[in-house]
């Protein structure tokens, strides 16, 4: 590709393929069996058609009451066999922005959408739009989105392919001044990842989320990143049994990974490992106060929280003790999702309590399963290859090359 502008033909062909896409997603009738014992594992068998798998639907936005669309040109439609031009290239006049809301009348499936001095009421749950050099408010989309109203607000979701999908993983997720065997390793960790979401998810309406509660996407067309995902094409991490792990990775373990068993509670494997390579990075302990009457708020009356540290580091457990004989045992990093990522950075931390507040400090960033993308870093810039980063923190598992 070359730069974020399509060309016309370009942007046809995009919807021709899309369009061929989504019926041949109506046609499958058979639902591919997936070992239900391994919820976190795709069977390698089932990715022999890679072509089923060569579009991402990423959720963009949700819950949003109103939405600005901008673009060169836009194309909208009700239905995917039903294309009605709304704007017109190359114009700069208000024809070329859309403005939808949803109407939350207790109806959850009317939609206003305004081009211009046009208004048009939807009594429907979604609208396609199609455009060159599309934009929400003033972030770059991909070409292809589905607005769908979902509890009387707005979803979106754009449709991907999937090296361009991890093109802009990439983007979100690490800096590009990384080196290139570190940012292959992400790519092939991510794109992992997104195999194994799309066949856990392919009967809801979205495979992925753009955000930390999956993958962080930020759409991008960058040479450099589209040249290294063209250069791991198809490149994908199994276990032992031969079925494409779910690949976690995180930003900063604090000098130890944790298993998904220990964090996650589910699969027996033990995956964690010392990293020395994160060991090395200088950095600070995090800390973070919070108040009673926050806390509260997220978890409802108490009277102590008790933690159970793992490995004398991480912690595994925390005790919430409503009174002398009501206790609930919280898993670590649903108690760290519940006061908020950014809050409480890890599920590495000791906690006092200050009169009416708590105080947290700790290291790490992130739930510290699977990759560690400092450790990561370190290793690529003491000249290690990708294949070396995977293979030390996905112990026991190995590199297989899809069919491209």
């Amino acid at each position: 590709m070359s730069g974020i502008c399509f060309k016309v033909s370009i942007l046809n062909n995009l919807k021709k393929s899309f369009m061929l896409f989504s019926l041949l997603s109506v046609l499958v009738v058979k639902p591919i069996i997936v070992e239900a014992s391994i919820p976190n594992k795709l069977p390698v068998s089932n990715l022999l058609s890679p072509s089923k798998y060569k579009w991402v639907r990423v959720r963009l936005y949700e819950q949003k009451s109103s939405l600005w669309v901008k673009a060169d040109s836009i194309e909208s439609s009700k239905r995917l066999k039903s294309f009605q031009k709304i704007s017109h290239s190359g114009s700069q006049s208000s024809h070329n922005q859309i403005y939808l809301e949803a109407i939350n009348d207790k109806s959850p499936y009317k939609m206003k959408v305004q081009q211009g001095d046009k208004t048009n009421l939807y009594i429907q749950n979604e609208i396609f739009l199609f455009g060159k050099n599309l934009k929400i408010g003033t972030e770059n989309v991909p070409p292809v989105i589905k607005i769908k109203t979902s509890r009387g607000a707005l979803d979106v979701i754009a449709f991907v392919p999937l090296e361009t999908y991890l093109a802009g993983v990439i983007q979100g997720e690490v800096p590009l001044t990384w080196s290139d065997e570190t940012l292959k390793a992400q790519i092939i960790a991510a794109r992992t990842y997104a195999l194994n979401l799309m066949e856990e998810k392919r009967l809801n309406t979205y495979d992925l989320e753009a955000s930390v509660k999956d993958q962080v996407f930020k759409y991008s067309t960058n040479p450099r990143i589209l040249a290294l995902t063209e250069a791991t094409q198809g490149q994908v991490l199994i276990d032992q049994a031969n079925k494409i792990i779910k690949a976690y990775y995180h930003s900063d373990c604090g000098g130890r990974t944790s298993s998904v068993k220990e964090v996650f509670g589910y699969s027996n494997d033990r995956t964690d490992v010392v990293d020395p390579f994160c060991r090395t990075i200088k950095r600070k302990e995090w800390r973070q106060q919070l108040s009673t009457d926050f806390i509260k708020s997220k978890i409802g009356d108490f009277t102590d929280i008790r933690i159970k540290p793992l490995h004398a580091e991480r912690n595994f457990q925390v005790t919430i003790v409503r009174d002398d004989e009501d206790k609930e045992i919280m898993n670590a990093q649903v108690f760290r999702e519940k006061m908020g990522f950014s809050l409480l950075k890890s599920t590495w931390f000791k906690l006092i309590k200050s009169g009416k507040n708590w105080i947290f400090t700790g290291r790490g960033y992130g739930h510290g399963v699977g990759m560690c993308q400092w450790g990561a870093k370190v290793m690529g810039d003491r000249g290690y290859s990708y294949k070396d980063i995977l293979q030390f923190y996905y112990p026991r598992t190995h590199l297989l090359q899809l069919s491209k």
